[in-house]
């Protein structure tokens, strides 16, 4: 929805808040385990380099794109959906 807020799913770092080609934001958190990343974000709320806990706002979505979420664990693609609780 138009102006939802789009929440880091683990504790970690942003290692990476990057403007794309559209116009939009991916946001790639770094913890312990994981690598999550976050695509078509409209508005970055939190700049690289920032630590954010579980469930800490880190962007807002424009309502228009579909928020992508990518979960990697030692390289290998998770699936979101059996490992964070929504």
């Amino acid at each position: 929805a138009k102006n939802e807020t789009v929440m880091a799913t683990t504790r970690g770092t942003l290692v990476s808040v990057e403007r794309m080609a559209d116009n939009s934001f991916a946001m790639v958190l770094q913890n312990d385990a994981f690598v999550t990343i976050y695509r078509h974000v409209a508005r970055a709320l939190k700049t690289q380099g920032t630590a954010v806990e579980a469930g800490e706002a880190i962007g807002v979505a424009d309502g228009e794109k579909e928020i992508g979420v990518e979960l990697w664990e030692a390289g290998k693609f998770v699936n979101p959906e059996e490992v964070i609780v929504w």
